[in-house]
């Protein structure tokens, strides 16, 4: 780094002499990749210093309160900070601890500081302060993050440090609560009766995987604005204001999933959140897996220049998941095991639409008079593998019924993503639970797949 900048001085010294032919302007690129530029004529000089130790400033938090007309309470955070022997000042801000998260690095923290409206430098520490003067009002039973930015003496933007802490909630009027019962499982539903306390306004619930609520809120919660796993679930279950009964489907089976509920009161202040354990059946026997495939009928969509092949995986009663493709009979001639080795990779397992439970009836994308092969292969209740199934096939030249334009808006597949992956030789599995819409005359479960396309710091 100091041969770097002393490169940098054996430029400027150069471009004294020869201002008119050089660079006039000195650019210096952060690790966040922000530039700051300097005229060269405006420098006086480029000098190194060090600076020993840790720069920041520590924080702990003493007490929270909240607004609360009640108890003549406001939103306040009582701390203290103490500033490391070489750091001289330091700026703080307060934010919801799903933004602070994001916050990784002392890097993208100065970035963070620099565009926020929390700019106030404090030269002095801090034993029992009151935080107060915040851009937002607290939420009842959230959490928060107190963050501090500590400076050098040359005002250096150094090292951040970070405090958590959890707002009070408000107390609730009445007892709200809600009630949640398995009442019916099967292989792809659940379905729980709810029963609320008449003190409950109003309640919602929301299904996760097991474990996935919390990584799905600190994925989304900051983008979104949520404040907080049951601000997540109230945003995105379904709401409701009496006893009811509802049906998640679509589910995965011989899975674990958490049923994640929420109620408010009359004044809308959220009680604690609640979470139901449930797995769904297993699907499968322990005999012989094995997938049957059909080849059905072709159709060319005039208004996309789409011509597709409808193809029907059925899974046997012993199936508990299983793997299909299409493939180009070329590919198979020119690696006959290809098709095992594709079907059993491990690093798909569990991915998107990879894995399959029931009957696959779909239109796929191909080209006419072409040679494909259509395989699949299916495991047990024990994991046990099935035999590989194949089925060669041609498509025809013409298709079995044409679809003019007027009738294809709304139903062809977009083909430009379906016919560069059959270049290499595979049929993509396209999202089925986009928006495929019935294709007109034909059975309700007949789809066509579509390609992916100014805070105030007192001292008291």
């Amino acid at each position: 780094m100091k041969k770097f900048f002393l490169l940098i001085v054996c430029a400027l010294m150069g471009i004294s002499s020869y201002a008119q032919q050089e660079p006039n302007r000195l650019i210096v690129r952060d690790n966040m990749g922000q530039a700051h530029p300097f005229h060269v004529n405006r420098i006086d000089s480029i000098a190194f210093a060090t600076v020993e130790g840790t720069v920041a400033a520590e924080i702990s938090v003493e007490d929270v309160t909240i607004k609360d007309e009640a108890k003549g309470t406001k939103d306040m955070v009582k701390l203290a900070i103490t500033r490391t022997p070489a750091c001289a000042a330091f700026q703080i801000m307060c934010v919801k601890k799903a933004n602070a998260d994001r916050i990784t690095t002392d890097e993208y923290a100065e970035y963070t500081f620099k565009y926020s409206d929390s700019k106030t430098m404090y030269y002095q520490d801090f034993t029992a302060a009151e935080m107060t003067g915040f851009d937002f009002a607290f939420t009842p039973n959230t959490d928060y993050t107190i963050v501090t930015l500590g400076y050098d003496q040359y005002g250096t933007a150094c090292e951040m440090r970070k405090a958590d802490f959890h707002t009070p909630n408000i107390a609730l009027v009445g007892t709200p609560v809600v009630k949640g019962e398995v009442t019916d499982l099967t292989t792809s539903t659940i379905e729980v009766k709810f029963t609320k306390t008449a003190d409950v306004k109003g309640f919602a619930a929301c299904c996760f995987k097991e474990g996935e609520a919390q990584k799905q809120f600190e994925m989304f919660g900051a983008w979104m604005g949520l404040t907080s796993i049951g601000d997540m679930v109230k945003a995105w279950g379904f709401q409701s204001v009496s006893d009811t009964t509802f049906v998640w489907t679509d589910m995965t089976p011989g899975t674990k999933y958490e049923i994640y509920t929420v109620c408010w009161d009359i004044n809308g202040t959220m009680a604690d959140v609640d979470s139901i354990p449930v797995t769904t059946k297993q699907r499968g026997g322990e005999g012989l897996a094995e997938v049957s495939i059909t080849i059905g009928g072709s159709k060319y969509y005039e208004e996309w220049d789409a011509f597709t092949q409808r193809i029907i995986f059925t899974p046997n009663e012993n199936v508990s998941v299983y793997h299909a493709c299409i493939v180009t009979d070329s590919l198979c001639q020119a690696d006959p095991n290809f098709v095992e080795t594709y079907l059993k990779d491990q690093a798909k397992e569990g991915s998107y639409e990879w894995d399959l439970y029931d009957v696959d009836d779909y239109e796929w994308e191909l080209y006419p008079n072409a040679k494909f092969v259509a395989a699949a292969v299916a495991k047990n209740v024990n994991g046990e593998w099935g035999p590989v199934v194949t089925k060669a096939f041609t498509t025809p030249e013409v298709a079995d019924e044409i679809v003019p334009a007027s009738d294809a808006a709304m139903y062809a597949p977009a083909k430009a993503s379906t016919k560069m992956d059959l270049k290499r030789g595979i049929a993509p599995r396209i999202k089925k639970n986009a928006p495929a819409t019935q294709i007109p005359g034909c059975s309700p479960y007949i789809h066509v797949k579509r390609a992916k396309k100014g805070l105030e710091l007192i001292a008291r």
